[in-house]
């Protein structure tokens, strides 16, 4: 991959954290009675893995000189047309009664707006991307 222009994780918000901290003590909780002296560390170990997955499966934003990486999808530039940041009422509409079920989708349901970019590629059966952002004017920038 080339260099990157624009890259962004879009991770869970702040709030979402709590999930992996109430699985750590779930964990704990369950695992006391049964081996006491190996609570502590399941419940570090559960804390870890959910932290984890919860990192390591947010979507990432790559963009380079030639190509827009969105999760595991790839397109070139010059199949891109225009492009929008949508956020509030407009991002609610775009994913909710406006939303073309042909449209290539990566969501992250805390991040504050969506990026809908529009493909020119007639083989492409995708009218467009719509995908989760926080840092919407950044990506737009380096899009232009």
């Amino acid at each position: 991959m080339q260099i990157p222009l624009f890259r962004e994780r879009v991770t869970p918000n702040a709030a979402s954290y709590l999930l992996p901290l109430l699985a750590g003590l779930g964990f704990t909780a369950v695992f006391l009675p049964l081996i006491a002296e190996m609570a502590i560390l399941v419940g570090f170990v559960a804390l870890g893995t959910v932290l984890g997955l919860q990192i390591g499966l947010s979507p990432v934003i790559v963009l380079t000189a030639t190509h827009l990486y969105v999760g595991k999808a790839r397109i070139e530039r010059s199949h891109l047309g225009g492009a929008e940041v949508l956020s509030g009422s407009a991002k609610r509409n775009a994913l909710g009664v406006e939303l073309d079920a042909r449209s290539y989708m990566k969501i992250q349901g805390s991040a504050p707006q969506v990026l809908r970019v529009e493909i020119l590629d007639s083989e492409d059966p995708a009218p467009y991307w719509i995908f989760s952002t926080r840092r919407g004017a950044e990506i737009l920038a380096a899009l232009a």
